[in-house]
């Protein structure tokens, strides 16, 4: 079954669920938020560039990452969210006369919109399901003519929990289903994928929020945020 015909099927059903009445939580799902990550990966891939063979080897790297929320009426979200590195990689290249290697760098990207739903479960606790679009892009630039850069977009479904057991901490976890997943530099083409993603929030004040974000996939990272809610805009209000 196909990620779209999947979110689809899952998102209706928790849709409906979502209309029935229930205790909210004080979460908010409006806000913005802004962080560092720091991101490795192991795709790889190879390519013959006339006599000589090229082959990246990707390391880890850092870069900056960008999100928001708005809330609409009490159940429902819009969210958003951008994120890009520069990550080290080796390029090793072979040729008739000799083996080199290259040190360099590249560029991801990824971004990603979604509409979500918000079903409270009691008042700690808030289950969410997402649909969305998600974009990923490798900028490899050229070590020996060769070119690995490649990118796509595809639809995304995120199911999930937020939970509050005090005004002041907040955990989230999430399951994330992609038609984007793990690219395979060689062909330039990317596989449907699934990650999770995990993060932990302390609120220094009501809508001040510091974060510890932790996110698996094809580039795994793991990042420091700060988040500034709209408490006004709440889900459940």
């Amino acid at each position: 079954m196909s990620v779209r015909r999947l979110a689809s099927g899952f998102f209706l059903a928790f849709a409906i669920l979502a209309a029935a009445p229930a205790p909210a939580s004080d979460l908010s799902y409006s806000f913005l938020e802004f962080g560092s990550i720091v991101a490795e990966t192991d795709v790889s891939g190879t390519q013959v560039v006339g006599l000589q063979t090229v082959s990246l080897v990707p390391d880890d790297g850092d870069g900056l990452a960008i999100g928001g929320s708005l809330a609409v009426g009490r159940r429902f979200y819009f969210g958003g969210s951008y994120r890009a590195a520069v990550i080290a990689t080796d390029a090793i290249i072979v040729s008739p006369l000799t083996t080199a290697t290259v040190a360099g760098s590249f560029d991801w990207t990824t971004s990603s919109v979604a509409f979500g739903a918000v079903i409270p479960f009691g008042d700690r606790v808030d289950l969410f399901v997402e649909l969305g679009q998600r974009s990923v892009h490798f900028d490899f630039g050229s070590f020996a003519g060769e070119n690995f850069d490649t990118s796509d977009s595809a639809a995304e479904f995120a199911a999930g929990f937020r939970f509050n057991p005090t005004p002041r901490f907040e955990l989230a976890i999430a399951a994330i289903a992609s038609g984007v997943g793990e690219a395979d530099l060689s062909t330039g083409t990317f596989d449907t994928g699934g990650r999770a993603a995990a993060a932990i929030r302390w609120y220094v004040f009501e809508d001040i929020g510091l974060g510890l974000d932790l996110t698996g996939g094809d580039v795994p990272y793991i990042g420091a945020s700060i988040r500034f809610g709209f408490g006004e805009l709440r889900a459940g209000n």
